[in-house]
């Protein structure tokens, strides 16, 4: 690691990185930097994968449930209803 970098106090570091130490913390950030460095990088909103989610829906589906889990999970009904369509053509 830059020698210079370890001298910085956490004021100095770009607004990102700034960010975030307060949320991993000083060896975690520049973990990711050296990692990530020059690379532009974008979280998903949505953290779990679509695969798994049908899965889920599925299983908690009880015939008259699909408003609840379209609020549980945030999608809209449509999408719900969708999703147990697809697994219902492919039984």
């Amino acid at each position: 690691m830059n020698s210079e970098v370890e001298k910085a106090k956490n004021r100095h570091f770009n607004g990102v990185y700034q960010e975030l130490i307060e949320i991993v913390g000083y060896e975690n950030m520049i973990k990711l930097h050296e990692y990530y460095a020059g690379q532009y990088i974008t979280f998903p909103k949505r953290i779990l994968k679509e695969s798994y989610l049908h899965q889920r829906i599925v299983e908690e589906y009880d015939g008259a449930n699909a408003r609840d889990l379209a609020r549980k999970y945030d999608y809209s009904y449509s999408w719900i209803m969708k999703v147990l369509k697809k697994y219902k053509d492919n039984d």
